[in-house]
């Protein structure tokens, strides 16, 4: 790291979406940074993981303007954007059709992509010597004049002006700006998997049906089995329902298998053999943890938060990975703003920041704690279904009102959105209305909004879904924590998989 007035030493901890996506952006703009990862290689852990569906105004955006959307075009999926909701019986209530990979506009599609490939497409975009593997964090030490100090366990001691946790739901560096700890949802689970050859076989082709080509949410009496048919023919699965903090998956394959089949006793058959056959070496833990809604903290000169560190929410407002993306690109963005400028310039540039990002995540970390009963209520999978429909009527509610206000030359803000959509008879949530007037900010609305007629979504459709009440297409992956020993860093662990 150079010591130079102009380019301040940043240390950004964690190799998660928002980790590298701030590396990705500040090296793009000539801006030195290191990334400190505590896996020993971009190997490591790489068949972990699900995918995510990376929305037009956040994630797709991190990639875009760093000169990667040709890349995520051509590494990511259409198809997989198929999604199913079912009863325990395992038989659709919905049917949500996959992408027309024919269609070259992206702006209302939420294209999927293994988390292992986008760790991919991202750290080969970046210098290789910009990453730093097997860096666990060990403790940040405040210096008092804005820098820190960071050693590691590896015995490594570092100083810099700028340290950013990108380490995910147990942070390290959280306590530098807030007390706030992650606090237990009451749902765990296990994930399991079938390997791709398993799950290819002849015999298996029931599960390959009943899961589909994207993703496939069995949910019944609180109880969900989240499906999802990977990029490499992996077959994952998250199961999640109410238990003790204390739960743990047994270290016994065979006795977690036996105590899931306990849990969804009554299953359809395809799910139950899933859970027979699934792969022993690859049973995890996952318990839903999140932050307080609305945590926020005061500006703390040298150091912020990014992604999972800064927002930590469960699955089911489909942010997770979305919102990591775009807190890196903006991040990157507001300090290169403050390039050849004074220390107090980059302070206040990060502060504007961290001001703006706080009630855009405060909506989304409110509905995903919403949500869960939704998803993991008494009324499921019903629930869900018309958790659906409800989106889809105000998704183009919304639309149609900014676009009228569009041909009538008047600024589009929330509050005129609503008025319309009210004038209407149609209650559109304030988030609705509040989202899609952010992503249409500085846009050409007419052009954006085009495609309405022919029953498009609206650029907000990536956002405004994953804030609607409950679209399961557009719920989020759960953090992809270490086994129990391990799971105290690393943003998202990249670990994105269900359904951003």
């Amino acid at each position: 790291m150079t010591t130079s007035t102009n380019q301040p030493r940043i240390a950004i901890i964690g190799g998660g979406p928002a980790g590298l996506s701030l590396l990705l952006t500040l090296v793009k703009r000539n801006i030195p940074a290191t990334l400190y990862e505590r896996e020993e290689s971009s190997d490591s852990r790489a068949h972990l993981g699900g995918m995510l569906d990376l929305e037009w105004n956040s994630g797709q955006r991190a990639l875009r303007e760093n000169g990667l959307e040709d890349v995520f075009r051509k590494r990511s999926r259409r198809d997989a954007e198929e999604g199913r909701v079912c009863g325990k019986d395992g038989v659709p209530v919905m049917i949500k059709p996959a992408g027309d990979p024919a269609d070259p506009s992206l702006v209302d599609a939420r294209p999927e992509i293994d988390r292992r490939v986008l760790r991919e497409v991202l750290l080969d975009a970046v210098p290789k010597d910009t990453v730093k593997w097997g860096h666990a964090l060990a403790s940040v030490r405040p210096l008092g004049d804005g820098t820190h100090e960071l050693t590691f366990a590896n015995g490594l001691v570092v100083t810099a002006d700028l340290v950013v946790g990108a380490d995910g739901a147990h942070s390290r560096v959280r306590p530098l700006v807030s007390a706030a700890t992650p606090i237990y949802h009451g749902i765990t689970g296990a994930e399991i998997s079938l390997a791709p050859a398993v799950a290819a076989l002849p015999e298996n082709a029931d599960i390959r049906a009943g899961v589909g080509a994207g993703s496939n949410y069995v949910t019944q009496n609180e109880r969900m089995v989240c499906f999802q048919a990977n990029g490499d023919g992996r077959i994952r699965a998250y199961a999640w329902y109410h238990a003790p903090q204390e739960w743990t998956v047994p270290a016994d394959p065979q006795v977690a298998k036996a105590e899931l089949l306990k849990i969804y006793e009554g299953w359809a058959p395809w799910v139950l053999k899933f859970i027979r056959e699934a792969d022993e070496d690859a049973i995890y833990t996952r318990a839903m943890w999140h932050l307080p809604v609305g945590h926020r903290w005061a500006h703390k000169a040298g150091v912020t938060l990014v992604g999972e560190a800064a927002h930590l929410m469960s699955p089911f407002a489909g942010a997770g990975a979305n919102l990591g993306m775009l807190d890196g690109l903006e991040l990157g963005l507001a300090i290169a703003g403050a390039e050849g400028k004074d220390a107090d310039a980059r302070e206040a540039a990060v502060a504007a920041w961290e001001a703006k990002m706080f009630p855009i995540v405060e909506q989304f970390a409110a509905l995903a704690a919403r949500n869960i009963g939704i998803f993991l209520g008494k009324e499921a999978p019903q629930s869900v279904a018309d958790a659906f429909k409800y989106t889809a009527t105000v998704e183009l509610a919304a639309t149609y009102a900014a676009l009228i206000l569009a041909d009538d030359g008047i600024e589009i803000t929330a509050d005129k959105i609503n008025a319309l959509t009210s004038a209407a008879n149609i209650e559109v949530e304030p988030i609705w209305a509040s989202l899609l007037a952010k992503a249409l900010e500085g846009k050409n609305v007419k052009e954006l909004l085009s495609n309405v007629g022919a029953g498009g979504a609206a650029p907000a459709a990536g956002a405004a879904p994953a804030a609607a009440a409950g679209g399961a297409a557009a719920a989020e992956a759960p953090k992809e924590e270490e086994k129990k020993e391990e799971k105290e860093e690393s943003d998202d662990d990249m670990g994105f998989g269900l359904f951003d």
